[in-house]
């Protein structure tokens, strides 16, 4: 349970009767029809955009990796003689990286992988296809069977109770199996009705399983319960179209981090004219700055400048970030004139020193500058100029 839950149960025994709304859980899943990674809050079904996946997903299953705090997912094979793909993908960003190719057996190749689950107690990475459930290594990608079953029906969706230690798998008639590992069975537990191709999740906080169920005009969200009391409760009737994977995400595991809604201008109120223009860029978790500013010291007053002040000044800076900080190199660049190519400027890719950007917030954050030629240190506060962006990037970071 995350702690805004502790707390306000705890207002509550102690007879405080007040608003207290508890950090959201969500539902993540990926539509088809439009590349989108989206996610649904499980308490008010809330629908939010995290961002367009630069690449053609065709379909396949999801899971929650807490310990890297991203998803994985596998995106279906483009051919019927190849391999299906599995991606890492930022829960905030949507930015993504490939691990590999899944090297199932000669079976494997060009079907289509519903069924995924990450157990974090056992470190396990398992896959559903057919009607067999097999482990994929993560370091190599091999794969072998841990479980088969005589059903004839398609695997659809794989989840793991958490609080059983029980896996479960979904086949596109409805029907629930149990997976034993132990002797290599997969046994029907419920048949509950028919749902096509739509992703499974098991819902820590709740201790219930969400399912959607794909018609191709939207996507409807149930809460499954498995034997001996199977049952069905529809508690959304549109999530989004054309999804075939769910993955819940605890609001605890989703952390705060830089993202593209930090994507803005900045500025130091005590300084007005200087500031900064910040873009993140997620898929290869760079940032940019622009700084602009003025020269250490005035120029004499007999110093001109054909536009603009001879005392303007401005830098760049670019480098990778983690988290909610990033480490950048400033570049200096001159030899230019105004809006032509000739003469060519020039910029020193050594670099002029360093800035550590940090934001402890969507509205506030800091940079903390080392200028390496004139041995320039300090420390820049920084705040948005407008607030417009504050909404979208609280929604997207939070902790």
């Amino acid at each position: 349970m995350n702690i805004v839950a502790i707390a306000c149960r705890f207002l509550l025994v102690l007879g405080f009767v007040m608003p207290c709304v508890a950090a959201a859980d969500w539902l993540y899943f990926i539509s088809k029809d439009s590349n989108q990674l989206q996610r649904v809050d499980t308490n008010t079904f809330e629908l939010q955009l995290v961002g367009t996946l630069g690449f053609d997903y065709r379909s396949g299953g999801m899971a929650w990796d807490s310990e890297t705090g991203k998803l994985i997912m596998i995106n279906d094979p483009s051919s019927a003689v190849d391999f299906p793909v599995l991606y890492l993908i930022d829960p905030l960003t949507g930015g993504w990286e490939i691990l590999g190719t899944i090297e199932l057996d000669q079976y494997g190749k060009g079907r289509q992988l519903y069924g995924l689950e990450y157990i974090a107690e056992t470190r396990q990475l398992l896959v559903a296809y057919d009607s067999r459930v097999v482990e994929v290594d993560r370091n190599t990608l091999s794969s072998k069977e841990v479980a088969n079953s005589d059903s004839d029906d398609t695997f659809v969706g794989l989840a793991y109770n958490s609080a059983l230690k029980k896996l479960y798998t979904i086949d596109s008639s409805g029907n629930s199996y149990l997976v034993n590992s132990r002797d290599d069975t997969i046994k029907q537990d419920c048949n509950i009705a028919s749902f096509l191709e739509g992703g499974v999740a098991y819902d820590s906080t709740k201790q219930s399983f969400w399912q959607t169920s794909l018609n191709g005009v939207n996507n409807q969200l149930y809460v499954r319960t498995m034997a001996p009391a199977c049952s069905v409760i529809p508690r959304a009737s549109d999530v989004g179209k054309w999804a075939d994977n769910l993955a819940f995400v605890p609001a605890d595991d989703v952390t705060f981090g830089i993202n593209a809604t930090f994507n803005d201008a900045w500025f130091n109120p005590a300084t007005p004219g200087q500031g900064f223009m910040i873009a993140a860029f997620p898929n290869i978790k760079q940032v940019f700055l622009t700084w602009f500013t003025f020269d250490v010291e005035r120029p004499p007053e007999d110093v001109t400048a054909m536009l603009g002040d001879p005392g303007h000044r401005w830098l760049t800076a670019q480098g990778p970030y983690e988290g909610d900080t990033a480490n950048l190199t400033v570049f200096v660049t001159s030899g230019g004139v105004f809006d032509s190519a000739d003469p060519p400027a020039i910029t020193d890719q050594d670099g002029d020193g360093t800035i550590t950007l940090q934001f402890s917030d969507c509205e506030n954050g800091l940079i903390d500058y080392d200028i390496t030629s004139l041995n320039l240190q300090g420390l820049i506060p920084i705040e948005r100029i407008v607030l417009d962006n504050v909404t979208t990037c609280e929604n997207s970071v939070e902790r």
